[in-house]
Protein backbone atom coordinates (compact mmCIF):
# COMPACT_ATOMS: atom_id res chain seq x y z
CA UNK A 1 0.00 0.00 0.00
CA UNK A 2 1.61 2.89 -0.79
CA UNK A 3 2.49 5.68 1.52
CA UNK A 4 2.10 9.00 -0.54
CA UNK A 5 -0.81 11.03 -1.44
CA UNK A 6 -0.48 11.16 -4.87
CA UNK A 7 0.08 7.43 -5.21
CA UNK A 8 -2.81 6.43 -3.38
CA UNK A 9 -5.38 8.17 -5.58
CA UNK A 10 -3.45 6.77 -8.27
CA UNK A 11 -3.64 3.40 -7.25
CA UNK A 12 -7.75 4.46 -6.84
CA UNK A 13 -7.89 5.70 -9.88
CA UNK A 14 -5.73 2.49 -11.87
CA UNK A 15 -8.74 0.28 -10.15
CA UNK A 16 -11.07 2.41 -11.92
CA UNK A 17 -9.94 2.60 -15.25
CA UNK A 18 -9.40 -1.08 -14.69
CA UNK A 19 -12.78 -2.21 -14.16
CA UNK A 20 -13.85 0.33 -16.96
CA UNK A 21 -11.26 -1.39 -19.57
CA UNK A 22 -12.90 -4.85 -18.61
CA UNK A 23 -16.13 -3.83 -19.10
CA UNK A 24 -15.11 -2.14 -22.43
CA UNK A 25 -13.08 -5.37 -23.56
CA UNK A 26 -16.03 -7.94 -23.09
CA UNK A 27 -18.33 -5.30 -24.87
CA UNK A 28 -16.36 -5.76 -27.51
CA UNK A 29 -15.72 -9.78 -27.23
CA UNK A 30 -19.28 -10.32 -26.98
CA UNK A 31 -20.35 -7.93 -30.13
CA UNK A 32 -17.33 -9.60 -32.31
CA UNK A 33 -18.77 -13.22 -31.45
CA UNK A 34 -21.98 -12.57 -32.14
CA UNK A 35 -21.06 -11.06 -35.57
CA UNK A 36 -18.95 -14.10 -36.36
CA UNK A 37 -21.55 -16.42 -35.43
CA UNK A 38 -24.31 -14.81 -37.33
CA UNK A 39 -21.79 -14.52 -40.41
CA UNK A 40 -21.64 -18.57 -40.15
CA UNK A 41 -25.36 -19.59 -39.34
CA UNK A 42 -25.40 -17.45 -42.85
CA UNK A 43 -28.23 -14.89 -41.71
CA UNK A 44 -27.26 -12.02 -43.80
CA UNK A 45 -29.87 -9.48 -42.15
CA UNK A 46 -28.55 -10.47 -38.18
CA UNK A 47 -25.21 -10.39 -39.33
CA UNK A 48 -25.27 -7.05 -40.95
CA UNK A 49 -26.31 -5.48 -37.86
CA UNK A 50 -24.42 -7.31 -35.67
CA UNK A 51 -21.54 -5.73 -37.63
CA UNK A 52 -23.01 -2.74 -37.60
CA UNK A 53 -23.35 -3.10 -33.76
CA UNK A 54 -19.75 -4.69 -33.47
CA UNK A 55 -18.64 -1.49 -35.23
CA UNK A 56 -20.21 1.00 -33.43
CA UNK A 57 -19.03 -0.76 -30.11
CA UNK A 58 -15.03 -0.51 -30.97
CA UNK A 59 -15.52 3.09 -32.27
CA UNK A 60 -16.82 3.81 -29.00
CA UNK A 61 -13.99 2.02 -27.04
CA UNK A 62 -11.49 3.55 -29.41
CA UNK A 63 -12.57 7.02 -28.22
Amino acid sequence: MPNIKSSIRSVKTDAERRAKNAAVKSQIRTASRKTVEAVQAGAVEEAKQALVHATSVIDKAAS
